[in-house]
This record gives C-alpha cells, structure tokens and sequence, in this order.
C-alpha cells in the first residue's frame, strides 16, 4: 500500500482516503488495463504500461476573450478543449449594446492556453505493432512532458472520444496523475 492509501499488488484495489474525522474506503476499485465499455465511462482507471506513442506537447485553448466590434466589451468564453472549434459568444452581454447580430474579434493576448499532449500506452509485453493502437491518453498542464519509451503508471478518467463524424466512439483517459517508473 502507498502513502495515499492505495494498493497496487493486486488486480482489484481499495482506495482509503481521509477528510479530517472522516474515512472514505472504496473496495474493488478494477485498475487494469481492458476493453473500456460503457460500463467504465467517467470512471477513474489505472494502470501501467510503455508510451508506444508520444505527440508533440500543444497550447489547447481553455478560455477565449472576445471584443465586440459594436461597444468595445471583452467577453471570456469557456472553450470546450480537444478538437473542437472554436466557440464564439452569441450575443454581447452588455445591456447597453444595441447591435442584434453582434459580431466579435477574437483576443489572442486576453485568452487562457493550456498544455496539452496525446499519447498511446501500451502494456510492458505487448510487443510494438502498429504506432499508436495503445490506450489513448491525454496529457494536460504539467502533465504533458511525455516521452516515447517511458514506463509510466497513469490514474485518469475514461471518456470516449468520437471518430470522425461517425457515432463510434473510442476510449480516451484523460490522466489526473503519472508516475515515472524508470
């Protein structure tokens, strides 16, 4: 068992965690590596593996400012991160704008960026087949410094992602702790 409570000896896990007078266990927390069903969606997974695949580390656009070009007013859009596009106000939240179809400029300088990085893990004896056909795990802020060759263990939450414009999805965590074991 670590310091933070968890045991990593065995395929099912518990989990301890302490808030003052209070103890929360959960028992037969499953951190091995499987096939992701909708079963594990917005659940924290674990396990440990080689980085097969290590993109380059990218600003992701967290929160994008916004001018008016009818009153001047900057507005803050929260951005939906990944590969989406961007997303625009509707409407200018001064009430003492009249423009009815206001348009905007987009404030570079003002915006909130983030690191983000893509990487495929993929079991310790699984040999290298094909670059990428891993677990695909996202890497954001301090996170994202992943090099290929790496055995790391990586607790995160699953999400499915979709591919392309289709309505399948593939399995995605995105991590909330690595720890290097080299």
């Amino acid at each position: 068992m670590n310091a933070h409570g968890i045991n990593w000896n065995h395929r099912h896990y518990s989990l301890n965690l302490s808030f003052g007078d209070i103890l929360v266990r959960v028992l037969n927390f499953d951190l091995g590596q499987e096939t992701f069903t909708t079963k594990h969606h917005n659940k924290m997974v674990a396990f440990e593996g080689v980085i097969d695949l290590a993109e380059q580390v990218t600003p992701e656009l967290v929160s994008a400012a916004f001018r008016c070009k009818h009153c001047g007013e900057i507005i803050n859009i929260s951005q939906g991160g990944g590969k989406c596009k961007l997303l625009p106000p509707e409407t200018c939240i001064n009430k003492s704008c009249e423009s009815k179809k206001p348009k905007f400029d987009f404030l570079q300088e003002n915006s909130t960026f983030s690191n983000y990085q893509e990487i495929w893990l993929k079991p310790f004896e699984q040999p290298r087949i094909k670059l990428g056909k891993g677990q695909k795990i996202i890497l954001k802020q301090k996170l994202a410094k992943a090099k290929e060759g790496e055995n790391i263990k990586v607790k995160g939450r699953l999400s499915f992602e979709l591919k392309g414009r289709t309505t399948f999805a593939i399995p995605v965590v995105i991590a909330t702790e690595i720890k290097r074991l080299d």
